[in-house]
């Protein structure tokens, strides 16, 4: 099994940074498992959206990220608002991760 490395980037780390205490919690505790356990999480904790973007689901906070190797690189997060996803969001993930 692969141990991943999370990298967070500005923009998610500042959208991480404003959630409430309880949200912070569930993040923490979803990278703790992402590291622990990687792409073999259950759907209810991640989800492959495209062939380079994951969705990582802390309660209803949803991050964005890419794995390169060993390391996952968490690019984008929303709070989720409604069933699907919303295409502006992914795309700008998709953005993103081309700049990494």
């Amino acid at each position: 099994m692969v141990r991943y490395t999370i990298i967070t980037y500005s923009k998610a780390r500042e959208f991480i940074e404003s959630l409430t205490k309880e949200e912070k919690a569930r993040v923490d505790r979803a990278y703790y498992l992402f590291e622990e356990y990687g792409t073999f999480l259950p759907s209810k904790y991640l989800k492959k959206l495209k062939s380079v973007v994951w969705e990582l689901r802390p309660g209803n906070v949803r991050l964005f990220l890419t794995l390169k190797g060993h390391e996952a690189y968490v690019v984008h997060g929303i709070h989720k608002k409604s069933q699907k996803t919303p295409k502006m969001d992914l795309e700008l993930a998709i953005k993103r991760i081309k700049e990494i």
